[in-house]
């Protein structure tokens, strides 16, 4: 199968599997890789070197799909420590999936990562790419456009050989009759339902039932420690207002940006490349004789280039900004004029014989257009620089302050009081775990100090200082004795419901019919004729289990369920329809079809996966 993966790679277009996040709101991310310094090992595949700082970015990168898909609220639940070996899994087997891309030849196009990097809208202002948005994130992210564009490279082969697998799969006219038999089979039945509602409130519960109850749930009735705190809280968005920049200041910015946009030229290049396999010299020979014999450019890269996005234009790359090309690109293309051809190149993707097309001036800036986006840029920067100043006054402040009053009225502050919240956090700042354990530090449980100041990554600073702590104590009988007395109620109509259920079922069995059971006990009985296994206005625990209970040789069969609310189900199967593949219609024969080789592929994947990591030398330094 792999051995075709190639072949079926041919004609689709590459995919990026995985999304390029840029953690601008990441808890703590702010100048956190700046912080790293050098960058240990902590892992090694096959000699392929896992660093802590792409550990790191990993684990910030989880933390925000989790805030963007359940909210910040849970990621006290899922802290550093927690998440490291999952992520420390996810970068093993990428190193793999990679590396067994690159066994297998397949590569990634330059022009592909570029237009991906070109795409990203964190990248972009006003819908366009933006050089300084770039340059400000690879700083923000600890890395630099050449290790990014690795990254991306990375994830594109990632996805190739993920879509050369399943591409790979295929389902046997055996398997898409036995599948579609079963999967769209169609069972008539019956079904009655034992309401519990009526019951419970005409069971009793007995003292010595509700006191056991109490006993067995005591442990799960503790209520741990908790504190409540008061609190300092910096915002940066409140230290700097529009009115405070200058139109002076703007000219003078936008001026600033002009000059440098003037020396640059204030011209853009547009390129075409021809992309050879590294180490083939009699490849690069011919194709470079060709050239020079006056071969159209064009034409010889749609012969020869393996860039498979841009040899059928040609080659062509459009209007490139240099500062996303890999350094050896930039560097040759930087001194071509138009019409000129480079000398061969050497990249990660392989060797390219690069052509200026075209040349056009680009356009200048424009203070009207631009001043609104220079205010508010020079606004942050102001309240950038007066929350750094800001944070420093304020743990000088609370050091080894009595209260937090003091501290308020220099800075201009309100002192706020928390929630009572645990370890396991809470409301409002107890919800940053990164609060939650400055608060339950030795210093401010016992010492009385305040804590240290806590950044909460998006502009926002705290200080806690112990107002109350309250112990960890069990709820008593009283406290909890309505509710465990319902649950008892619940409990034991639900008891009767069955026993009344499993007595009716008997009946059945001994050939009443369900209709002639439900009239004589006056219970709610419904019929489902031709239901298939999902959908339709059919109780949904009814269905499941009629499509549970085994075939028998009438087709008969009758059992009960209990439901999560309590009630109790009695189910007739009265007969089961298989469907036949011809009958079922042309679209509806697709979506099998791509059901069945989706789900091989992702088993493959997973098995090969498996095979990937018995078969590697993995080393972990943790």
């Amino acid at each position: 199968m792999l051995q075709n993966m190639r072949d079926n790679l041919k004609g689709i277009g590459l995919i990026l599997v995985v999304i390029i996040a840029i953690p601008f709101a990441l808890t703590g991310v702010d100048n956190f890789f700046l912080r790293s310094g050098g960058s240990p090992e902590v892992a090694e595949v096959n000699g392929e070197k896992i660093t802590d700082l792409e550990l790191q970015r990993g684990i910030l990168l989880q933390r925000q799909m989790i805030a963007a898909q359940f909210g910040e609220e849970m990621l006290r639940f899922f802290d550093d420590n927690r998440l490291r070996g999952q992520v420390l899994n996810q970068l093993v087997t990428q190193k793999l999936i990679t590396g067994a891309a690159n066994e297998h030849g397949m590569s990634v196009a330059e022009s592909s990562v570029q237009q991906a990097i070109m795409d990203t809208p964190a990248f972009q202002r006003d819908g366009e790419f933006d050089k300084e948005s770039f340059n400000y994130i690879m700083n923000q992210m600890g890395q630099t456009a050449s290790s990014y564009r690795t990254q991306i490279r990375n994830d594109y082969l990632g996805g190739q050989f993920v879509q050369g697998v399943t591409a790979s799969e295929f389902v046997t006219s055996e398997e898409m009759s036995l599948n579609a038999a079963v999967a769209e089979q169609t069972r008539d039945f019956y079904y009655l339902t034992i309401p519990v509602e009526p019951l419970i409130e005409t069971v009793e519960v007995s003292e010595e039932q509700l006191q056991a109850r109490y006993d067995e749930k005591k442990g799960q009735l503790v209520v741990p420690e908790q504190l409540v705190v008061e609190y300092l809280e910096l915002d940066k968005d409140n230290l700097a207002k529009a009115d405070e920049v200058s139109e002076e200041q703007i000219r003078e910015r936008f001026d600033s940006e002009l000059k440098i946009a003037k020396e640059s030229g204030g011209k853009q290049k547009r390129l075409a490349h021809i992309l050879l396999p590294q180490g083939d010299e009699e490849l690069l020979n011919e194709v470079s004789s060709k050239l020079a014999e006056g071969a159209e450019f064009a034409d010889v890269a749609k012969e020869y280039s393996t860039d498979a996005g841009t040899a059928p234009q040609g080659g062509d790359l459009g209007f490139i900004d240099m500062s996303v090309l890999p350094e050896s690109l930039a560097t040759a293309a930087a001194s071509l004029s138009l019409g000129d051809l480079s000398q061969p190149v050497t990249s990660e993707s392989g060797i390219h014989i690069l052509k200026v097309t075209d040349v056009e001036q680009a356009e200048l800036p424009v203070f009207e257009e631009q001043k609104d986006r220079i205010a508010e840029s020079l606004r942050n920067e102001l309240a950038s620089e007066r929350y750094a100043i800001a944070v420093k006054q304020l743990s000088d402040l609370v050091f080894g302050a009595e209260t937090l009053q003091e501290p308020a009225e220099t800075l201009g502050l309100e002192v706020k009081r928390s929630e009572p919240f645990s370890r396991e956090g809470g409301e409002g700042i107890a919800a940053n775990q990164d609060v939650v354990t400055a608060a339950f530090t030795d210093d401010v449980l016992n010492a009385g100090y305040a804590s240290k100041v806590v950044e909460l990554g998006d502009g926002r600073a705290v200080t806690v200082k112990l107002l109350e702590r309250i112990a960890q104590r069990t709820k008593p009988l009283t406290e909890v004795r309505e509710e465990l007395l319902a649950e008892l109620k619940k409990e034991n109509a639900a008891a009767l419901v069955e026993q009344k259920g499993q007595d009716l079922i008997k009946q059945v069995e001994a050939g009443e019919s369900v209709e002639a059971v439900a009239k004589a006990e006056s219970l709610e009985w419904q019929v489902s004729h031709n239901t298939k296994r999902s959908g339709g206005n059919v109780d949904a625990t009814a269905r499941q289990k009629a499509f549970a209970m085994p075939v028998t040789e009438d087709g008969r069969n009758v059992a009960g369920i209990k439901k999560a609310n309590g009630d109790y189900l009695i189910v007739e199967l009265a007969s089961v329809e298989f469907a036949e593949i011809d009958s079922l219609p042309l679209e509806q024969r697709q979506a099998l079809e791509q059901t069945l080789v989706t789900n091989a592929g992702e088993s493959s994947i997973r098995d090969y996966q498996q095979w990937l990591l018995d078969t590697a030398e993995i080393k972990t330094r943790q």
